[in-house]
């Protein structure tokens, strides 16, 4: 009837819908954000971005759990020395990762620890950033470095005594705030260390579980020929 309000929940009839008005209004926020600015403005838009998706996941949680794959890419089967791992759906990136130059690497490309400590930092950087913006807090720098120990003898099995993984990380988390007072940069710093998902994940690790499979082809039969003549499959817990 005129003049009678509506629910708006029940003048949508189609998901699609909804969808389309959510990919309209996230097109909007790049355009906004990538106008010109002031300190405060950009701040503000954060905010309310960020609000948004809070709510969301406050009313549809299931969004909140996610999981992510990363995979071998193709590589040359023949150099033991480097690898490509990435991902290949509409989140697509490539990472190329080589042996530490210790254990017969030239040192061109980042070692497996070089992208474990890589992620820490990141995460860490992140964490304090977003943290600064949401508590109003502006940052004249930020400096995170992450510091992995180990010993290779362990992974090169030249001794079993020796963990093969890395032994220590150190992380050192350094800020410059402008402005405000000395006990909010130490909620500021509290806050990120409590709220980096990798460092949490270091420090109370989650279930890990390895499977091995092979499949045995006989001598002079394609690789890729159906019907392997053997095949195992190992899964461990951690």
């Amino acid at each position: 009837m005129p003049g009678e309000e509506r629910n708006p929940a029940e003048m949508v009839e189609q998901p699609a819908k909804v969808m389309r008005v959510g990919s309209m209004i996230k097109q909007l926020l790049e355009e906004v954000r990538a106008a010109p600015l002031d300190d405060a403005a950009r701040a503000r838009l954060l905010e309310i971005h960020q609000a948004s998706i809070k709510e969301d996941l406050r009313q549809h949680p299931e969004r909140a759990r996610i999981a992510d794959t990363v995979q071998s890419l193709p590589s040359d089967l023949r150099d033991p020395m480097r690898v490509r791992i990435g991902r290949a759906d509409g989140r697509a990136f490539e990472i190329a990762v080589g042996l530490h130059p210790v254990a017969g690497g030239d040192g061109t490309l980042p070692c497996p620890g070089d992208v474990l400590e890589a992620a820490l930092a990141a995460c860490q950087e992140l964490t304090v950033r977003m943290v600064a913006a949401n508590m109003g807090l502006a940052l004249d720098d930020v400096r995170v470095t992450v510091t992995g120990t180990s010993d290779l003898r362990g992974t090169l099995a030249l001794d079993r005594a020796t963990k093969v993984g890395i032994q220590k990380l150190e992380v050192r988390t350094h800020v410059v705030v402008r402005g405000g007072d000395a006990e909010r940069a130490r909620r500021l710093l509290a806050s990120a260390e409590r709220y980096c998902s990798i460092l949490d994940t270091l420090r109370n690790p989650p279930e890990v579980r390895a499977t091995f499979t092979f499949d045995h082809v006989a001598d002079g039969r394609p690789a890729d020929a159906p019907a392997p003549t053997d095949r195992s499959e190992d899964s461990r817990h951690g």
